[in-house]
């Protein structure tokens, strides 16, 4: 007798499947988060730096800060 091969797989073995799958991509997007969040933070701190360049520019400049305006 030959055995006969099964082909495709069981529901049991899709389910746990797509279960695997879902679990990487949760942990893809929340790598994906962590990065963006790392980036924005990164471009802040750069951003408040340059202003504190340029207030110092200012500040050699016309020895004294800018006036706070309204």
């Amino acid at each position: 007798m030959h055995a006969h091969r099964r082909r495709g797989l069981t529901a049991v073995e899709v389910v746990v499947l797509i279960n695997a799958l879902l679990l990487a991509a949760v942990l893809a997007l929340q790598a994906v988060d962590r990065a963006r969040t790392a980036a924005a933070k990164t471009k802040f701190q750069d951003n408040l730096r340059q202003v504190g360049q340029g207030l110092q520019v200012y500040h050699q400049t016309f020895r004294s800060f800018p006036a706070g305006g309204r």
